[in-house]
């Protein structure tokens, strides 16, 4: 029996030089795509993540300043912060109260203001304020517009000492409001700061705070106050940048704040 080999032939030398050739050409576009791929990704997440940011942490300070009691806005730190008072509760008081302008002696630590029924649903009542007519009358050491409260039914309210106010609202309209709250730009982030004092003419940045966001600058002067009168309301505009990476967004927020007197 005769065997007969097959005659078989492989790849030339030049063949395999232009295969690996034609497959490096490959992986480099391969590795340039994949690379490109990667980084819109990251692009795309870093945009979106900036403009989440950016609306959650503006629309939270827009919430919060629009239920402030309108002249308790007051700006510190070289307009860095702008300080608030948030309102719990509002109604009307039934008497006219004790005031510079009607002369009648101070009450209401022994005798409990008397006012419509209402309702606090969140918050805490620690001060009353009636016919405020600017900040220097929510602030300070003598506060002739605010008075610090004891406790609250839904029908009375008892103060911790007797008050003489400045005066009557017109409309005979009481708040109870917090603490002051402020918001800050500091060390480009965006603060929240809680439980300020009457007294305080400055925002301490090492004092505890919340923190909204970081990354944050001043577009211009980072907030700004417009003048109000007993029947117009107040206006406050907030310009901040806010960034992350090469991406930024210029936030031009303004919040009007309604005054009832």
């Amino acid at each position: 029996m005769k065997l007969t080999l097959k005659n078989t032939q492989g790849f030339t030398l030049i063949e395999l030089i232009a295969v690996m050739v034609i497959l490096g050409v490959l992986a480099s576009f391969s590795t340039t795509f994949v690379v490109s791929v990667m980084r819109s990704a990251v692009d795309v997440s870093q945009k979106n993540r900036l403009l989440s940011n950016t609306q959650l942490s503006t629309n939270y300070m827009v919430r919060r300043l629009r239920n402030a009691l309108p002249f308790s806005l007051r700006l510190l730190n070289d307009g860095a912060c702008i300080q608030f008072m948030p309102i719990v509760a509002s109604g009307l008081y039934m008497d006219l109260l004790p005031s510079e302008a009607n002369g009648a002696f101070a009450s209401g630590s022994f005798t409990p203001i008397t006012v419509s029924p209402f309702l606090i649903t969140s918050g805490s009542a620690d001060y009353l304020a009636i016919a405020a007519s600017n900040s220097d009358e929510l602030y300070g050491a003598v506060t002739g517009s605010l008075a610090s409260i004891d406790t609250v039914t839904a029908t009375t309210i008892t103060l911790d000492d007797d008050k003489r106010w400045l005066r009557n609202s017109i409309n005979q309209r009481f708040y109870i409001v917090e603490s002051p709250s402020a918001f800050c730009v500091f060390n480009q982030e965006l603060r929240l700061y809680r439980d300020i004092s009457l007294s305080n003419v400055l925002v301490d940045p090492s004092s505890d705070y919340d923190l909204l966001s970081m990354s944050v600058n001043a577009l211009d002067d980072p907030f700004t106050i417009s003048s109000a009168v007993e029947d117009r309301n107040i206006r406050m505009t907030a310009s901040l940048v806010f960034s992350v990476g090469s991406h930024r967004i210029n936030s031009v927020k303004q919040v009007v704040v309604r005054n009832v007197p």
